[in-house]
Parts: structure tokens; sequence; C-alpha cells
């Protein structure tokens, strides 16, 4: 399993807008492309995480129990990557001595 830190923050923003146009405008892709990551996700899980209709989107089961793991998962992603970016920071600042 393949599961990407992008098709993640997709998830959560489809999850919390009940659209697909729109957070696919949030994030400057094309709707076919945010859809993709999601079937591409949903095909990896093996069940769907969204009920689609042309008026409505909302969770499946699966996709409730899915959100919080997957809003804890980028949560921990992102504070990792401000710490080892602050560590850099700190580096190139701090002279070094020989």
């Amino acid at each position: 399993m393949n599961i990407l830190h992008r098709q993640l923050k997709v998830f959560l923003l489809v999850a919390r807008l009940h659209n697909f146009s729109r957070a696919a405008e949030q994030l400057f892709i094309a709707k076919s492309g945010l859809s993709t990551m999601v079937r591409e996700l949903e095909e990896q899980f093996g069940f769907r995480l969204f009920d689609r209709t042309t008026r409505h989107v909302r969770l499946t089961e699966f996709g409730t129990q899915f959100l919080p793991i997957a809003e804890q998962n980028v949560q921990s992603i992102e504070g990792i990557v401000s710490r080892i970016g602050e560590i850099a920071r700190q580096a190139r600042v701090q002279p070094t001595y020989m």
C-alpha cells in the first residue's frame, strides 16, 4: 500500500467541504485529478470513502472511521516537516567550529 500525503489532504478537504469541485478549486487542481486521487485511495483500501451523487458528497461509514486517522497522520507528517525545517534553519544560523 502506498498512501500519499497529498491523497490524505485531498480526502480531508473533500470531507470538510462535502464537494469535489470546491476542494479542487482550493487546491488549484482539476476536479478530474482530485477525483482520481480519491479513487486511487479508495482502491488501495478496497472500500469507498465517499457516497457521491451529482448534488451531494458525504462520508461512508468507512470514511467516517478513517477521518480521524487521516487527520492524525497529516498533523504528524506536517509536524515532523516543521521540526526538520526548524533544525535546518538553526544549523544555517549557527557557526560551525573545526
